[in-house]
C-alpha cells in the first residue's frame, strides 16, 4: 500500500521464545483445566446443597390454624380490577 510492505503478525512471531510459552499454555488447557473444572462444579454442587437446605428451614414454616383465630383476608381480584380507568369522568 503506496509503498510501504506490509508486517503481519507471524513476522512478528519469535519461534524460539514462544514456543515454549505455547507448550505451557497447551499443557495448562490439557491437563490443569479439568482439573480445576471438577474443583469448581464440587464447589458448586455444595454451595447449592447449602443455599437448598437454608431455604428449607427458612421457608418451610406451616402455620395452623385453629378454630377462632382472627385472620387477615386479602382479596386479590379487587386490588388489581381497574373499573376506575374505564369509569365516565
Amino acid at each position: 500500500m503506496y509503498g510501504r510492505l506490509a508486517v503481519l503478525s507471524m513476522d512478528l512471531w519469535n519461534y524460539e521464545e514462544n514456543s515454549q510459552i505455547l507448550r505451557d499454555k497447551i499443557d495448562y488447557l490439557v491437563n490443569d483445566l479439568s482439573i480445576n473444572r471438577n474443583m469448581i462444579w464440587s464447589r458448586i454442587e455444595g454451595s447449592q446443597i447449602r443455599q437448598k437446605s437454608q431455604h428449607i428451614r427458612e421457608n418451610n414454616t406451616i402455620i395452623h390454624f385453629k378454630i377462632g383465630d382472627k385472620v387477615l383476608l386479602y382479596n386479590v381480584a379487587k386490588q388489581t380490577q381497574h373499573s376506575e380507568k374505564l369509569e365516565l369522568k
